[in-house]
């Protein structure tokens, strides 16, 4: 294992299956999940809270641990992940083997993503629950095709650094599509209400940055709630499955293969399948072979119609970048409401407002100048839905 994946610890050995379930094992896992920045000077912390909530499987990101670093806390396992190539970041899992039993999942990880996973399938009496610890930083953009990889996930837990209202935010930026869309692909629901995960302590902004997703199959069975220990800029997250629930039917689709061009579709797999290796193994192809079924759907196969995922026709650059900006300042008054700031609020809303009524009626007029009398009038009614 040590050849594949050089840069991946683990106190635990693997692929063993660690923990106990037997009689007495319980029928509720609870998932705490936080981006710990560092954990070093903050492993007494950490270990109250962890008992205190009777946490069974602890997801930490930005750990910045190495191989010199010791990480230890009485009752549990940890399964550690490092950055491979510059200092920061890390993942790692806390497991309670003394009422869990788990095994670790070992991804064929893209040597040079800056998205960092790690994932281990939780073993219970009538259950298996595979879980994704996930990170990704700021400024880099998200590997989602490698996340796909791990498509038998049924609970991600993750700071991505992603914006969306989806899970709390008023804005919707670039990484938060991409992680709706990978959302959609692997069949899961976000479990985040909205709560703010992180405070930022140097300008006061507030946003949800921690991401719960589980599969629609098991969504009834989760609670979800921020905790009020907050061991850095992050809030630490509590999430349980109960295991005693039924479980919803998902009605939800992905993709609209009613109006997908097979014929591009078909020639675009073809040429992918034309380059593939052929010293891979049986697994490797196969892999690869996903993933071009993956990238070929997506530029031939439309998207589903997803409610509350509608974005305005005329949202440009400017308008989001003005967007942001109150949104900023909002957040910046809900921590110190002073003048200066309720001032600033006002100005930029005048602002968003001028601007999306610039945007509206060029958009308009593109519409217009594009129009055929000659197209039935239905065609034109399905272009005018988006201005509504």
């Amino acid at each position: 294992m040590s050849i594949l994946f050089p840069y991946e610890h683990s106190d635990a050995t693997r692929p063993a299956v660690r923990g106990h379930v037997g009689k007495y094992a319980t029928r509720t896992i609870n998932f705490l999940q936080l981006n710990i920045n560092g954990t070093q000077r903050k492993v007494a912390e950490l270990s109250g809270i962890l008992h205190t909530n009777n946490i069974h499987v602890a997801c930490l990101q930005g750990t910045k641990l190495n191989h010199k670093l010791s990480f230890k806390i009485k009752g549990y396992t940890a399964i550690r992940k490092y950055r491979p190539i510059s200092t920061g970041g890390g993942l790692a899992f806390l497991v309670k083997t003394s009422e869990v039993k788990y095994i670790e999942v070992l991804p064929n990880f893209p040597p040079h993503s800056t998205t960092e996973a790690q994932s281990i399938n939780i073993l219970l009496p009538e259950h298996t629950i595979t879980v994704i610890n996930a990170y990704d930083p700021d400024t880099a953009p998200i590997d989602t095709l490698f996340l796909q990889d791990l498509a038998e996930t049924k609970i991600l837990f993750g700071d991505l650094n992603a914006k969306s209202p989806f899970w709390g935010n008023n804005l919707l930026d670039a990484k938060g599509k991409q992680i709706e869309d990978l959302i959609d692909d692997l069949n899961l629901t976000i479990l985040n209400t909205g709560e703010i995960t992180f405070v930022s302590k140097t300008n006061g902004t507030a946003s949800a940055l921690d991401i719960t997703a589980i599969s629609y199959l098991s969504a009834d069975k989760t609670r979800r709630r921020v905790l009020e220990s907050a061991i850095n800029d992050h809030y630490s997250v509590l999430t349980s499955f109960s295991m005693n629930r039924d479980s919803p039917v998902q009605v939800k689709r992905s993709w609209n293969f009613r109006k997908a061009n097979w014929d591009g579709f078909t020639q675009e797999l073809e040429n992918l399948c034309s380059n593939l290796p052929e010293q891979y193994d049986l697994e490797e192809l196969l892999s690869l072979f996903t993933r071009n079924i993956r990238n070929a759907a997506k530029h031939h196969i439309p998207r589903g119609k997803r409610k509350d995922s509608w974005i305005p026709f005329w949202k440009d650059q400017n308008t989001e970048e003005l967007i942001h900006e109150k949104d900023s300042i909002s957040q910046k008054l809900q921590v110190n409401n002073n003048e200066e700031l309720r001032r600033k609020l006002v100005e930029i809303s005048h602002k968003v407002e001028d601007q999306i009524s610039v945007c509206k009626q060029k958009k308009w007029a593109e519409l217009c100048s594009s129009l055929d009398p000659r197209k039935r009038t239905s065609s034109i009614r399905e272009s005018d839905k988006d201005f509504n």
